[in-house]
């Protein structure tokens, strides 16, 4: 199990949001996706100024589309530095979830 999985989004407006997720295999589910103390699935969440934007140790994983899962060498991963941000290189191409 892996826990403490965060992410950023940056560049993002003030405003509140609702979460969408897309592009899951048949065999995973979300359990819930969490803002501060919100269920962002059920409650949304709200963006305002001054708020932390960044996260050291983010996983970021890149899957390829579905016929090209059996490849290994296709996906990618990487964690976010101090400043949220990644590097993913030598990506093949084609479509990716």
């Amino acid at each position: 199990m892996i826990r403490d999985n965060i992410f950023t989004m940056k560049g993002i407006g003030e405003g509140t949001y609702h979460a969408e997720v897309n592009g899951m295999s048949k065999d995973c589910y979300i359990k819930d996706v969490r803002y501060d103390e919100s269920s962002v699935l059920k409650e949304g969440f709200t963006v305002t100024r001054g708020e932390p934007s960044t996260q050291p140790g983010v996983p970021v994983v890149l899957i390829p589309e579905l016929s090209r899962r059996e490849n290994y060498q296709l996906y990618k991963s990487q964690s976010t530095d101090q400043y949220g941000h990644f590097d993913l290189r030598g990506i093949a191409p084609g479509d990716y979830v």
